[in-house]
């Protein structure tokens, strides 16, 4: 609520609610065994098959020292970039610059938490998540499609998860979208908005908001306005006279 006073000083405001975007939470209120249990039974299944099956092949699951990061990250976006820059156009450079740049600087609070999972020697999967009280915020996650007979996202995040709760995580956000992993491990959703400021000396601006804001609702609750200029529109497309009476005219 601070933020959206702060922003609506800034010029005409438009704030909606985008259902698409609701942000997944994670919380462990109950303790760790309370939580994992109000999972559903598919996916405990599910994971249980997967760290069986695991158990039987060479793996680790570990927390990276903050002195791999580097290598670490470097292997990750390189595993990254070959899986999405052949179907998906992006300045991928910029992208895993914004979250060296993240890295960095939440090194220097001692906030950062590298989670893996090796198979076989092989990353298997990963996840990069900054730490803020008992708030943690996930920012990067990664797999290896060779590996998906395993599950490894699936299984690194209910590890990372458990640890993370051990070293006193209570509220885990796992970002933005609609995820299947994310619905699956969620306990609680919060309200996530898109916020539209025009700048006053913003002609365009101003009547985006205004369409939005007013005119967009206003036919929405009165639909038989948008009727009436359905027909007008239709009425202008007709000609004024049938051929017989032009003909008749004549």
């Amino acid at each position: 609520e601070p933020l959206l006073a702060e922003l609506d000083g800034l010029g005409r405001a438009h704030v909606e609610r985008i259902d698409g975007w609701q942000t997944r939470i994670i919380r462990f209120e109950a303790g760790w065994d309370a939580y994992w249990q109000q999972r559903s039974s598919q996916l405990r299944r599910t994971i249980e098959r997967k760290e069986k099956r695991l158990a039987c092949t060479p793996h680790r699951l570990y927390a990276a020292d903050p002195s791999a990061f580097p290598a670490l990250m470097a292997e990750v976006f390189e595993r990254h970039a070959a899986r999405w820059i052949p179907t998906a156009q992006r300045n991928w450079e910029s992208y895993y610059g914004m979250y060296r740049a993240i890295v960095e600087q939440a090194l220097a609070r001692e906030a950062v938490h590298v989670h893996v999972l090796e198979i076989e020697g092989q990353i298997a999967a990963c996840e990069l998540s900054i730490q803020h009280g008992d708030w943690c915020y996930a920012i990067f996650k990664t797999y290896d499609s060779a590996f998906s007979a395993y599950s490894p996202g699936s299984v690194l995040t209910k590890w990372a998860l458990q640890r993370l709760f051990e070293h006193g995580v209570r509220q885990v956000d796992p970002g933005g979208g609609n995820d299947t992993w994310k619905e699956d491990f969620k306990t609680d959703s919060l309200r996530t908005i898109q916020p539209l400021i025009a700048s006053p000396l913003s002609l365009t601006g101003n009547a985006v908001v205004a369409w939005k804001a007013q005119i967009r609702p206003l036919l929405h609750d009165h639909r038989w306005l948008v009727s009436a200029i359905k027909a007008l529109r239709e009425a202008r497309r007709q000609p004024l006279f049938t051929a017989s009476v032009a003909q008749q005219l004549q």
